[in-house]
């Protein structure tokens, strides 16, 4: 059996007024799509550390990193991702706050966005549903109207393997 190299990415879950904050994407393949900021781990960076440069550069925000709260695998072998064929990734969520005044207000994209990136979002929790937004098993755990987040062990870390 072959070893596979697995790509480990951050992501930040940024929640303000019941709104999350999401990057819009358009490619030619799959059309619009909408993810919450992140992307992969540099070579001796934590993942604290890719959440905080990935927020800031696709969202233009610095945040303080909270607890963990997702963690999704990414199967590129089948479905609408054939072109990520080879990649087996592994995505963590963490929950984000604003540090200090920056980023409150209207979303802007950031200093280094991703090359499919058209935008920057606050979409309200409910609206996820209505759009392309990845993943969506994490909705459905999301707090809705400034809520609180479930407590710990309440809701599942793991939301499972996408292909």
């Amino acid at each position: 059996m072959q070893a596979c190299a697995i790509r480990s990415a951050a992501r930040g879950i940024l929640i303000q007024d019941g709104r999350l904050l999401t990057v819009r994407y358009r490619d030619d393949r799959r059309g619009e799509f909408f993810v919450t900021p992140g992307g992969g781990q540099r070579k001796w960076e934590t993942l604290h550390e890719t959440v905080k440069r990935e927020m800031l550069e696709e969202a233009g925000v610095n945040v303080t990193v909270g607890r963990l709260r997702f963690v999704r695998e990414f199967l590129g072998a089948t479905g609408e991702h054939n072109a990520l064929a080879d990649i087996h990734g592994l995505e963590l969520f963490f929950e984000c706050a604003v540090d200090g005044d920056a980023g409150q207000g209207a979303p802007a994209m950031g200093h280094e966005p991703d090359p499919d990136q058209i935008g920057v979002e606050w979409m309200g929790i409910r609206q996820l549903n209505d759009v392309r937004f990845f993943p969506r098993a994490m909705v459905e755990h999301l707090p809705v109207n400034g809520g609180a987040w479930p407590a710990p062990g309440t809701a599942p870390v793991y939301l499972g393997a996408t292909r």
